[in-house]
Parts: C-alpha cells; structure tokens; sequence
C-alpha cells in the first residue's frame, strides 16, 4: 500500500477542520501521514489539531508564524517526511474516500513508463456551500493538452486537487523562490516544464465556498465580476504572470533548453521597451489556455500589467 504524506496549512479555521481532517483520516486503499502546519491561528483550530493528533499516531503538526497560505503549504512541503506520494490540502473542504487513491493510480501509470519522471495529478472539483450541497463543477474543459507556456500565462490547477510523486516535490523543493503568487501555480509551472501533468475530469472533493475563504470560487454578480477586473489591472500585485516567470527564470534557468530559456526570457524582459511588449504580444508560444483569456493576457501586455 503506497503512502500519501497530506500536508495542510491552516488558519482560523475551527468552523471546518474538523470534517475536513476526519475526511483525509478515511481515504481508502493508502497509509496517510496527515502533517498541519497552523500558520498563526487565534480561534480554537490549534485545540482542534492537538486532539486529533493525540488521537492519531500519523497526524503531527506544529505552530508557526504567519507567512500565508502560499509559503505556508511550500515550507509544509521543504520539511515533509519521506512519502511515495505528496498532497496538498485545505482547511476547509471535504475529501470524498477515493481521493487519494484515485490520483495515485494515474501517477502510478505514468511511472510504470519512466519511473523518475516528476508528475503532478490535478482534477475537478465540486464547488458546494457552507453545508457541502452541490453547486456546479468547477471545470468544463480538458487541461491534458495545455502547453507548458500557457502556466506562465494562466494557471488551471487548483492546489487542494494536487497529488504529486516523490521525484516532483523534489523538484520543487530544489529552488527557493523569493517571492511568488500561490504554491499551486508555481508547482504548476515547474511540472509543465520538466515533469508531466495529468488532468482528472473527474472530481473527488467537495470545494466548500463561504464566507470565510481565503481563496475560492464564489458566484458573483456582473458588476462585481468587472469591478475586481479592474482592480486586478490597476494593481501590478495581483498580476502574477511576470512575477511567476521572473522567479522561474531565476531558479531553473540553467536546467531548461536554449530554446526555451530564451522565450520565457521574452515575458521576463517585456518591460524594457514598447519593442520588447510588441515582441511578447506576437508571441503565439507564449498564450493562455482559452482564446477568452488570452485576449485579456495579450491587452495587460500593451499596458505593462502582466
């Protein structure tokens, strides 16, 4: 039986733990270490966590200072004890019983073929309410066949949904980025580029949407919807892509192609001139997933917002 290292970064969040953690504990077919980094809560999640983990000799977890949800869930991964396999998890959802082992299986198959080949697994979800009633899917399309440019450009993979192999975590593991948007963007990106990703159509976890989420999938009005667009333009800080390739140049730069080194250079040096986001915008490599966001992303180009 393969064993899955679960690693969950949480954050008051005592509302939801509970069911969340009971559903990890009843993943079949796979030995599970459950592994909580708390990343500075002040409710009673950490009294929540503590009696699970007297409970449960493969539950552990410690306390730490506030770094947010991103460099929480890469630190929980840099000190993550030896595992066959690495899943991220949130505080907040529910983890249908086959979850776990429905992504190994696939990994698995890919590594019948190339044994140390990196592979990350990423699937649908079920975006429920605060009670896990069912809203909609969250994904209509199949993601097997995105470029592994368009990760720089747009990013499809959800990090609770993530199960990676040994070989990938410590891929990830072997850069320390200075900065970056959020950890499954970034896993994204290294695994388009030197491993292989494997998109499930199928979904396993009920993604619970309330008022509380740090990150999610909330249904919002017209107006809302274009309100945050134009925040999202008007604020460099919530433009990930540069950031993501500028990081990802710096780190990996010496172990990618000549080929390829040079046209993620093209993003990273976009800024330098109206020649260089001319070049970038005629950049057909370099493009998002969908002809709807890749409109958007060749607009930010004119204007510097990337």
């Amino acid at each position: 039986m393969k064993s899955v290292c679960v690693l969950m970064s949480t954050y008051n969040g005592e509302k939801y733990i509970e069911e969340q953690i009971e559903s990890v504990l009843s993943q079949k077919d796979v030995m599970v270490k459950l592994v909580i980094r708390d990343d500075g809560s002040s409710d009673q999640t950490i009294p929540i966590i503590k009696k699970y983990a007297d409970q449960n000799s493969n539950i552990s977890y410690y306390s730490d200072i506030n770094l947010g949800s991103a460099k929480s869930f890469m630190k929980l991964l840099k000190s993550a004890p030896e595992s066959d396999y690495y899943a991220f998890c949130d505080q907040d959802d529910f983890w249908e019983e086959m979850k776990l082992i429905s992504a190994v299986r696939q990994i698995e198959k890919v590594e019948e073929k190339s044994a140390k080949i990196p592979v990350l697994y990423h699937s649908n979800l079920k975006i429920v309410d605060k009670d896990l009633n069912f809203i909609r899917m969250a994904h209509e399309r199949d993601y097997n066949k995105v470029s592994a440019y368009s990760s720089l450009v747009d990013n499809p993979v959800t990090g609770c949904t993530i199960v990676m192999n040994r070989t990938m975590a410590e891929l990830v593991n072997k850069h320390d980025p200075e900065e970056m948007t959020m950890h499954d963007s970034w896993c994204n990106i290294v695994c388009s580029f030197f491993g292989k990703k494997i998109y499930d159509n199928n979904a396993y976890i009920k993604y619970r949407q309330h008022d509380n989420n740090v990150i999610g999938m909330k249904e919002e009005s017209a107006v809302v919807n274009i309100r945050n667009k134009v925040k999202r333009i008007k604020n460099n800080k919530l433009q990930p892509r540069l950031k993501n390739a500028v990081q990802f140049y710096r780190c990996y730069q010496k172990e990618l192609p000549d080929e390829t080194r040079k046209e993620i250079k093209k993003m990273v040096d976009y800024q330098k001139s109206f020649i260089d986001k001319l070049r970038l915008f005629f950049n057909f490599k370099i493009k998002s997933y969908c002809f709807k966001l890749d409109v958007r992303y060749r607009l930010l180009i004119l204007i510097g917002e990337i």
